[in-house]
């Protein structure tokens, strides 16, 4: 059946190519702000604008263009100039006329014969009509401009119902070539489901086969079973026995620990003077803090002078950094003075934990916290880049709009005006807790004094967990530092950016050029697709418009042929009806052609040139655009 439908189609084919006779386009021409197309024979065709830039295209089917320029240059009555082309098969030939616009605008397409005439229409124009005066004679020449006008309209209906009824004749053989189709698919689907059973009936003898196998693997595994339970029994035999034994020795280290126990006792009243001393220390640290808050109300004195003074923003933001670098150090000192009080503290502990044999347990809880320490560390880490990343990216996108660059700069200071408060009075709260805290932990201690052996040790386990609760805030509190030292190094960066920004706009006569590298990220770009390339025309001004799916990072720069390349880093091309090139020639700018393209694993967009001039590169989200000067 398919061998026959195959010849049958073959058939149909040579047919056609004995009887199809195809249009000859000789002659394309603008006149009178009009296109005239000349053809051998009466057209058949249809027509589609597109946007970007505005141009008509008009396809003649089964015709081909013949001694016609590809390219003709015209500049005048809308026009910017016309091109031909020819493309299909030889019995399917289309010949493609398209007229490129200076804007988009209305047109009619007459056909006269065996030609068709293209006029532009002004928005709101309309053909002048003649009116008859009931006070005059008609002219002879007037009557028979009537009949001219009359036998013109004839034509053109009939020609419009033979165009209606070769529509008629494609819909048909549209019809029938779906048949067809559908006819060998539905072959193709009656091999496909026999070679599927085929397929299931091996596959039940291949399952068989591997349950027969499973069961004798089940066999074999129950009686090693059998034999390691008869072994595990004497092993258990032999561990009681042992176990026994141990016990005795365990009674008699129990004995030994009660008296570390007592002498422990002694040691804590010990360490209860030593966390007077603390307090006090502590208290000593809370002037300090004070007198850190009072430093920080200065700076942010300092930093309402900077919005005022932007010359001196950069030594004002370096004096707050060293200030809190300052306290950042005061927190490593007092964390490293905590530390000793719970290294004495977990020492007391672990004493009383290898009385039990838990020394183990201890070893890998470190263990664990210190993998928590160093994912959260991490973490953190990444965290930073992605926001360094994505205030650089925002540094950029300020520099293109500086109005709007000092009101999101005053928004920022701010915010960070109300952040600097917010973390004033957390500190304050945070000192005293801490404060309640030791005053808890003294009071807790003279209670283990009195208590029995018992309740000092769950007294001993709960002070480690508050201790170990109280060294997370002091982390959280480092890398909430952390945070605001690159948030100033953001800052920083952001008025150097603006300041090169104005640099570069106050150098007149040089060619701006905005190259960009891909940027660190915590993850690869991988996914990023290119969905438009666009022109537009301004003034002679020309830029080139680049859309992704998500912001993608870009570099730019110049190949041996000094075309313009922007490559766009692990994204893939996803342009609407594979369209690969632009041909921008006709426009009164320095843009000749836009051709998008790949390269290894990057999209890469290449601006060929008439001239060189001045360009430059901005990106807004996901859409970049290339704007290049005036020739």
């Amino acid at each position: 059946m398919k061998h026959l439908l195959l010849a049958l189609v073959c058939a149909a084919s040579t047919s056609g190519q004995e009887r199809v006779e195809l249009n000859a386009i000789s002659r394309v021409e603008v006149k009178d702000g009009a296109v005239e197309i000349q053809g051998s024979k009466k057209p058949s065709y249809t027509t589609f604008t597109q946007p970007s830039p505005p141009r008509l295209v008009i396809d003649i089917f089964e015709a081909t263009v013949q001694g016609v320029p590809a390219e003709q240059p015209v500049g005048r009555a809308g026009i910017v100039g016309v091109r031909t082309a020819t493309f299909g098969s030889a019995t399917s030939s289309v010949a493609r006329v398209l007229i490129g616009l200076e804007k988009a605008i209305d047109y009619d397409v007459v056909p006269e014969g065996n030609r068709l005439i293209v006029r532009p229409l002004v928005r709101g124009a309309r053909p002048p009509v003649a009116k008859a005066d009931p006070g005059k004679t008609t002219p002879p020449v007037e009557l028979a401009q009537a009949r001219v006008e009359g036998e013109t309209q004839a034509r053109l209906e009939a020609e419009s119902r033979a165009k209606e009824q070769e529509k008629a004749r494609l819909e048909a053989d549209r019809a029938r070539a779906e048949a067809e189709a559908r006819s060998q698919k539905d072959t193709e689907a009656r091999l496909r489901a026999e070679a599927d059973a085929k397929a299931r009936g091996e596959s039940e003898a291949r399952l068989r086969a591997e349950a027969e196998s499973r069961a004798k693997a089940e066999q074999e595994s129950r009686a090693r079973a059998e034999a390691e339970s008869r072994a595990r029994a004497a092993a258990e035999a032999k561990a009681q026995a042992e176990a026994r034994a141990k016990q005795d020795a365990e009674a008699k280290a129990q004995a030994e620990a009660k008296a570390k126990l007592e002498a422990e006792a002694r040691a804590q009243a010990e360490a209860k003077a030593k966390l007077d001393a603390e307090a006090r220390a502590q208290a000593e640290a809370k002037a300090k803090l004070e007198a850190e808050a009072r430093a920080q109300v200065e700076a942010k004195a300092k930093l309402e002078a900077e919005a005022r003074a932007q010359a001196e923003a950069k030594a004002k933001l370096e004096a707050e950094a060293r200030a809190q670098a300052e306290a950042k150090a005061k927190l490593e000192a007092e964390a490293r003075a905590q530390a000793e009080v719970r290294a004495k503290l977990e020492a007391e502990a672990r004493a009383q934990e290898e009385a039990k044999g838990r020394a183990a347990s201890d070893a890998r809880a470190a263990a664990e916290a210190k993998a928590r320490a160093e994912a959260q560390a991490k973490a953190s880490a990444e965290e930073r880049a992605r926001l360094r990343a994505e205030a650089e990216v925002q540094a950029r996108a300020e520099s293109e709009a500086k109005a709007k660059q000092e009101a999101k700069s005053l928004a920022a200071q701010a915010e960070r005006e109300r952040a600097e408060k917010e973390r004033l009075a957390a500190e304050k709260l945070e000192l005293e807790r801490k404060l309640a805290s030791a005053k808890q932990e003294a009071e807790a201690t003279k209670r283990a004094s009195a208590s029995g052996q018992e309740k000092a040790r769950q007294e001993a386990e709960g002070r480690s967990a508050q201790e170990r609760a109280r060294l997370e805030k002091e982390r959280a509190e480092r890398e909430r530092l952390e945070q605001e030292k690159a948030e100033l190094e953001v800052a920083l960066a952001r008025a150097k950016a603006k300041r090169q920004a104005d640099e570069a706009a106050a150098s007149a006569g040089k060619r701006e050029v905005a190259m960009a590298r891909p940027e660190p990220q915590t993850a690869p770009t991988a996914g990023v697709q290119l969905t438009y390339v666009g022109f537009k025309q301004d003034r002679g001004v020309g830029r080139v418009v680049v859309r992704t799916s998500a912001p993608a990072a870009y570099a730019l720069g110049e190949d041996r042929d000094r075309n313009v390349v922007l490559t766009l880093s692990r994204a893939e091309l996803a342009l609407p009806g594979g369209e690969r090139l632009l041909d921008t020639s006709f426009f009164d700018t320095a843009v000749a052609r836009i051709v998008p393209g790949t390269r290894g694993a990057d999209a890469q967009v290449v601006v060929q040139l008439k001239q060189p001039v001045p360009y430059r590169v901005a990106q807004q989200g996901t859409e970049l655009t290339l704007e290049f000067a005036r020739p």
